[in-house]
């Protein structure tokens, strides 16, 4: 889930190491490296940190989801990540949810019990964390991982390494990543993040219906836990915060035009949305996000029914099966990848600023637009922007250079005062795909398009970076896959 430049942070102590993985001077202002560098013995596990933590002032809000499907329990594999609260008295502040995340891990042992995996073994990640800096007003990312001396903690990098690790994603001839950190694969943005962070959050324990053990059973240190579980709504919230913050720092304002605008042309990060009910529920109709098919700018959030028999029948015929499992599809039904909330927000703030108008972010969005996810036709637009004070006549003459059927409408759109016939368009092609999906024959091709929309994410620019991918394959089991 974590991926963490002018500071950063290097602790040296007797009993402790906090290594950078960069050549970069000391500094590091946040709530773990106060807590670190100020123990009496560098905290070897997360219990050991979370002690730490509880000394200083600051109680841990844990929540969990299930890396191989939230019915798929066997391998006892779920990852437990934690914001904190309280009042530090290191610090001397009051601690809110952003300024402070961490994640770990469990594993299963011999007796079938699901325990925290916190067993030293070199190379093995053992917590990661993001931290706000007071001074530097971004995160700082850091690991406790396993040595052949022992767990020790490594600084990686910070906010501003992740944006220079993707300065040229999208906009290069070929894809190209930085290597400052290791997290910047999934952590495009500098902040946290969390793919199901909209209800009903696919995969996460929440206090209705929990999360399936069995045939495993939990350690009672794993039950200890059980009682602590926050819903996934509270800790997509304490999520939320955390782009807020960052975003609000505005560190993207040190990026090229390009790299500020890319979230508008390009998705750079990616949330996934379901029906709200689970798959299981006797209710008749599926509820499916209108952000599926068309950019929120252009329709206003909203959902799309299909009958829950065509669906079933759908599933059948094209034979789908979830990894590892006899089922046929996840937790909830339609779970589909669309443009990150981050990116929306991006987009927002760009408007707000006067960056752009709303009128020049729905022309753009209008490129393409029944694809909003990953559009290849739009995003190369991008490249066409100059860097110049007067980048939008620049932009417009770009256009008319290239002279293609896209670029010549879109720079007839963006002399055009012409958004709301951009939604109107939009809105229309909802209301027709409404209407087809009352044909089975229908409902079976738009399963075939739901599987090649998943299937994009493995293959877009994003999940190239050699250092890691947003749906982290092989650790994390997503989506039902394809048979037939």
């Amino acid at each position: 889930m974590w991926g963490f430049h002018s500071l950063v942070f290097l602790v040296l102590l007797t009993a402790c190491h906090v290594n950078s993985a960069c050549i970069q001077g000391k500094g590091g202002h946040d709530l773990l490296a106060m807590v670190v560098e100020n123990a009496k013995a560098c905290p070897q596990n997360v219990r050991e940190f979370k002690s730490l933590l509880a000394a200083d002032g600051i109680t841990t809000r844990p929540a969990m989801v299930a890396n191989r499907g939230a019915h798929n329990p066997k391998e006892g594999s779920f990852s437990i990540f934690e914001s904190a609260i309280g009042f530090s008295k290191g610090l001397n502040i009051k601690v809110n949810p952003e300024f402070l995340y961490f994640g770990h891990f469990t594993g299963l042992n011999s007796q079938k019990e699901i325990l925290l995996d916190q067993e030293s073994v070199p190379g093995k990640l053992l917590i990661e964390a993001i931290a706000f800096d007071f001074k530097k007003n971004v995160y700082n990312f850091y690991e406790l991982v396993g040595t052949s001396n022992g767990p020790q903690w490594f600084y990686r990098g910070d906010s501003f390494d992740a944006y220079e690790d993707n300065k040229f994603l999208k906009i290069g001839e070929r894809p190209q990543f930085g290597t400052k950190m290791r997290c910047s694969a999934c952590h495009n943005s500098g902040g946290p993040i969390m793919k199901e962070l909209a209800f009903p959050h696919n995969d996460w324990w929440n206090k209705r219906t929990g999360l399936p053990f069995a045939p495993n059973k939990l350690s009672e240190e794993m039950k200890q836990y059980l009682s602590q579980f926050i819903d996934a709504s509270e800790f997509s919230q304490n999520v939320k915060r955390g782009l807020l913050l960052v975003e609000n720092k505005r560190i993207s304002k040190r990026r090229s035009l390009q790299e500020q605008l890319r979230p508008l042309f390009c998705s750079t990060e990616i949330n996934l949305v379901s029906d709200v009910k689970p798959l299981s529920s006797p209710v008749g109709v599926i509820d499916v996000s209108s952000e599926v098919f068309v950019d929120p700018l252009l329709a206003p959030k909203g959902v799309l029914r299909m009958e829950k028999r065509l669906y079933l029948t759908a599933l059948q015929v094209l034979g789908f099966r979830f990894p590892e499992t006899i089922l046929q599809d996840a937790g909830h039904a339609f779970l589909a990848p669309v443009r990150s909330e981050v990116n929306q927000l991006q987009v927002q703030q760009l408007i707000a600023e006067k960056v752009i108008s709303e009128e020049f972010a729905v022309d753009i969005l209008s490129v393409d637009f029944k694809n909003p996810l990953f559009s290849k036709k739009r995003c190369e637009l991008l490249k066409l922007v100059p860097e110049n004070s007067s980048w939008e006549e620049g932009f417009k003459k770009n256009l008319y250079g290239i002279n293609t059927e896209i670029s010549l409408k879109l720079a007839y759109d963006l002399e055009t005062q012409n958004k709301e016939e951009h939604r109107k368009i939009a809105t229309q092609y909802l209301i027709t795909k409404q209407a087809f999906w009352k044909d089975q024959k229908q409902v079976i091709d738009e399963m075939r398009q739901l599987n090649v929309l998943r299937q994009s994410v493995f293959d877009d620019e994003i999940s190239k970076n050699p250092r890691g991918q947003i749906l982290e394959p092989g650790f994390r089991v997503i989506f039902p896959v394809l048979a037939k």
